[in-house]
Order: C-alpha cells, then structure tokens, then sequence
C-alpha cells in the first residue's frame, strides 16, 4: 500500500513539474524515525502544497514485500548518464549478503525523477557500501542483464556508517533497531543485523533472458513437457 501512493504522489509532482511548478525539496535531519521521509513543497502561482511521502523506517523497507529483492555489499567503479534521464552506478560484488545473482559486477540505475525526491549519490573508491536493491525483472531491457535499481536513495557505508542515508537523510534517523551513529559499528555487525531483518523474505523471480530454448530449459527449475490439440472448425461462407 505504501509503494502505490509513493506512485500516486509522483505522478502528482510530475504532473505540477510539466505546469512548470517550482519544486523545492526540504531536508528535515531532525524527525524521529516514524516521521515521514522527506518532504516536497511544491509552488505554484502563490499557493503551496505540501506533500508527504509516507513513513518507511530502514527495517520496514527491508521488509516489504516485493520491494528488496537482493542485499549487495559493493565497491564503487565508476558512474555515467544512462539515457537521458537516468544514471548508471558499476559496483564490485564483495558479499551478497541476501538473494544475489551469479554476478561479480552489477549496474545500479538512478532516475533523475528519484534524485529530485531521494537526491543525489555518491560514492568513494575503495569504501565497502550496503546497497538494499530491487531487481531488474522486465525480460526485454536495454539495461544490463545484472540490473538494479536504488531504493529511496538508500546506501549504508560501512566504513562510516553514521553517513550512511535514505531518502535525503541519514540513515540513523530512520532506523529503529540499530543505532547507524554509534562508531561501536562494524562491518560485520551492521551486514548479520541486515541479513537477519530479510531473512525470511520471499525470493524474486528470477528471469532468464533469451531466446534460445537451450538456455532456458537448462535455466529453470522445472520443466513441463505437454502435447496440445486444436480443433478448428473451418466455416466456408459464400457471397452473393
């Protein structure tokens, strides 16, 4: 329920941006974890409006199904523009910490949409970093086959966790079971607490893309082998 009015309030500001409406994004450091994430104040013609983006505190997102298909722990690469309205991440697959692919290096999208709400990434070579990721599930995609997409601008820094961020801000004010500012943190204790909070997610679908029909039996778990019959009936119509 959470994820489709996120959808319905998107749609909304993308509608106010098309009117040429001035959109001005708050940063709210000071709201307790079950506040609600950021804030847009949107303008236009004098009124203001003013929406929210419903709480998700870091353990909620983790769990909510559908959302958090694969749990990474990456080495930055390098970024580029994807299109015209997207960015493309490259990571080095260190751990998979839940659900994963056979994969060592993954590509990580970013929609300009999503940096206006969840603003923009960065990252640092040679830093280890906890992406909670979604995966890419749509057969026929220009994207890499090791797709992802970035939830609500969340990125866990594992050297320095008390940086770490979701949703334009840090990720200690929206957590609710593990204190991200304590410097008592270590890697290992912050990747077990993860794995214990998705454990019990359901698994994504994974999709096989091809055409060949080599790979794709050799690629599924099952395979059901059945012999259809169709009988048509012909009906011969004459014109007069």
């Amino acid at each position: 329920m959470r994820i489709i009015i996120c959808a319905i309030i998107l749609l909304g500001i993308l509608a106010f941006s098309a009117c040429n409406t001035e959109l001005d994004y708050i940063r709210t450091d000071t709201e307790s974890p079950s506040s609600v994430a950021a804030y847009v104040n949107i303008v236009q013609s004098g009124y203001t409006l003013s929406s929210h983006i419903l709480p998700f505190t870091f353990e909620e997102m983790l769990q909510e199904p559908g959302y958090v298909t694969d749990v990474a722990v990456v080495q930055y690469v390098g970024q580029r523009p994807f299109g015209t309205m997207s960015t493309e991440f490259e990571f080095i697959v260190t751990e998979w910490v839940w659900g994963g692919i056979d994969a060592e290096r993954i590509f990580v999208y970013l929609s300009e949409m999503e940096i206006r709400i969840f603003g923009s990434l960065s990252f640092d070579e040679g830093t280890e970093y906890l992406l909670p990721l979604n995966r890419e599930t749509r057969t026929y995609t220009p994207r890499y086959i090791d797709a992802f997409e970035f939830l609500m601008g969340t990125v866990v820094n594992l050297t320095d966790p008390s940086s770490s961020t979701m949703a334009r801000r840090r990720l200690y004010n929206n957590a609710a079971g593990i204190d991200f500012k304590s410097g008592r943190l270590s890697r290992e204790f912050i990747i077990a607490y993860v794995r214990a909070v998705v454990q019990n997610n359901e698994p994504a679908i994974d999709i096989i893309r091809s055409d060949v029909t080599e790979d794709i039996i050799n690629g599924s778990p099952y395979v059901l082998v059945v012999e259809s019959a169709i009988e048509t009936e012909l009906t011969t119509v004459q014109s007069r």
